[in-house]
């Protein structure tokens, strides 16, 4: 009942419910509602899911108010995120439960959700070693850890994340650049970032443009049953 256990929210706290009912209202509208809700016992992604990340998020805004807490939250996540990757290069170490796991979609066996878990750890990582007045073992430490999340993630199958860890890499030198009092390091940063608008934009419409070099590297690495899954005639299929 005290006004400082009440949530504080902002433009994130919007953004982040709108999605909420975005997800809600698709549930509601997919063809199987049931599953939609409940997901699959290997991937557990469904709306339950996030009924269960809005809790988690109330429980954070309401409790987490000073940097200190969330540098710690941060590190928590860190130190698993570590565990994780240890994991990966010893995967014996999990003994049965992993090889069990590893076809299930679980976190080490989906290369795809470990390319995605691995992109929030490195930025995790930097942002730790980038926290202001941390001292030089802490800062190097963290420094380490990023460098073990990168290793981890180029040794993996997930070529999205791959790709999307240097394009982000190029991006931020592009806005750092861009933030530079040079004449020279601004227009180079301005004609980065435009090369890599164009090359998304590009790569994002070839992509859908059969027998182009870029639509059959992406069949080559993805397989071409995503493409049936993105067709607009097929994603209205799967809404009543």
């Amino acid at each position: 009942t005290r006004p400082t256990w009440r949530p504080r929210h902002g433009s994130v706290s919007v953004a982040f419910f709108l999605y909420i009912l975005i997800q809600v209202a698709t549930t509601l509208m997919g063809v199987d509602p049931s599953m939609s809700f409940w997901s699959m016992p290997g991937r557990i992604t469904g709306l339950l899911l996030y009924l269960h990340l809005v809790i988690v998020y109330v429980a954070m805004i309401t409790v987490f108010h000073d940097s200190r807490t969330w540098r710690s939250f941060f590190a928590i996540h860190g130190l698993v995120g570590l565990a994780v990757a240890t994991l990966h290069f010893f995967p014996q170490l999990a003994g049965e439960i992993l090889i069990q796991e590893a076809n299930s979609g679980s976190t080490l066996g989906n290369s795809s959700v470990l390319g995605m878990y691995l992109l929030f750890l490195i930025a995790l990582a930097v942002a730790l070693a980038a926290w202001p007045a941390t001292k030089r073992s802490v800062r190097t430490f963290w420094i380490v850890s990023a460098g073990i999340f990168v290793l981890t993630l180029f040794s993996t199958d997930a070529h999205a994340a791959q790709a999307a860890a240097i394009l982000g890499s190029l991006l931020w030198v592009a806005l750092f650049s861009m933030r530079r009092t040079s004449r020279l390091w601004k227009h180079a940063g301005q004609a980065l970032a435009s090369l890599l608008l164009v090359a998304s934009v590009s790569m994002a419409i070839l992509a859908f443009v059969p027998r182009s070099p870029v639509h059959e590297t992406f069949v080559e690495i993805g397989g071409s049953t995503r493409f049936i899954i993105w067709a607009m005639r097929g994603a209205r299929r799967g809404v009543r």
